[in-house]
């Protein structure tokens, strides 16, 4: 059954003045953008990395650090709670004396959904005292799996393959540096999509087959798309001959995105009571990684005789 999410992702190249005022500028200006957001119903609204002290000296950019009883996590857990959406909140943390680059998650009432810290900070994040996290988090909402990325995180196959395992349906990626082609290619390796905050241009919202459905500019710092979590990948083998009998059971309420060269297809269902699990069990499809999985014990097989 169909899962709509609506996505927003908002660009944003920080505050002005330093110190303690470019925070306080930054979080104003981050406040009123997401009041504009609210206005497209999101489920979920995708901030940028440590965005109270995007454009700060290194000195203050460490200086931005907050507990999450502080000011920015304080205002943007009552924005989620107002406009009964999920926000992330990219911030450095202060934690037990110890300085995180993280991701708080709130909840459509409020609360911490989850909490996400950079399993990859810079080398010199990590030499001005910003601690590593240590695994990849995927949390359970009422969307679906929700996983997170942070900046340099994204050249890390390590960390792609823990959230490949935990199952992540949407991963979201706050970030500097805009990622680029990398994205497409976490998408299409991870299976899900991927949804980018940078500073300004080029944040992105990525589909499962690595294309990008939307993409940020000077001229659209907000980008909102909404998307199906009710979707699964498949190989061409032995999977395409049925397309033309679930597409005169289902016609449009079952969309097949077929990308011929990576020999795969993306199956979405919209329709209102049946789930693309249920219609891989009656059309007795194969999942790309179950198509994968018997090709390795095949293998097996052979190299035993």
């Amino acid at each position: 059954m169909a899962r709509f999410v609506t996505v927003i992702s908002i660009s944003f190249g920080g505050g002005s003045g330093s110190g303690s005022d470019r925070y306080k500028s930054a979080r104003e200006i981050m406040l009123a953008r997401i009041d504009d957001a609210a206005t497209q119903s999101p489920d979920i609204i995708v901030l940028p990395e440590t965005f109270t002290a995007l454009g700060s000296s290194q000195e203050d950019w460490i200086g931005s650090a907050e507990e999450i009883t502080g000011p920015t996590p304080t205002a943007i857990a009552q924005k989620a709670r107002e406009h009964g959406a999920y926000i992330t909140c990219p911030i450095v943390e202060r934690r037990d004396g110890k300085l995180h680059n993280a991701i708080l998650l709130f909840d459509r009432k409020g609360e911490l959904a989850a909490r996400y810290e950079k399993n990859f900070p810079t080398i010199g994040e990590m030499e001005d005292d910003i601690l590593p996290g240590t695994e990849a988090v995927v949390a359970e909402t009422d969307m679906g799996r929700i996983g997170f990325l942070i900046c340099f995180d994204l050249n890390f196959e390590e960390l792609a393959e823990q959230l490949r395992k935990k199952k992540a349906e949407l991963v979201l990626f706050s970030s500097m540096f805009r990622g680029g082609t990398l994205m497409s290619h976490w998408a299409v390796q991870n299976q899900c999509y991927l949804v980018s905050s940078t500073p300004r241009e080029n944040s992105r919202i990525v589909n499962p087959m690595g294309r990008v459905l939307i993409e940020s500019s000077d001229y659209q710092l907000t980008i909102t798309k909404t998307i199906n979590l009710d979707y699964a990948v498949l190989h061409l083998d032995y999977n395409h001959a049925k397309t033309a009998e679930i597409h005169k059971k289902f016609g449009p309420s079952v969309e097949m995105e077929v990308h011929s060269p990576e020999g795969r297809y993306m199956l979405t269902s919209n329709h209102p009571d049946k789930s693309v699990n249920e219609i891989i069990q009656e059309f007795e499809l194969e999942r790309l990684d179950d198509y994968f999985n018997r090709a390795r014990k095949v293998r097996e097989e052979y190299l035993s005789k």
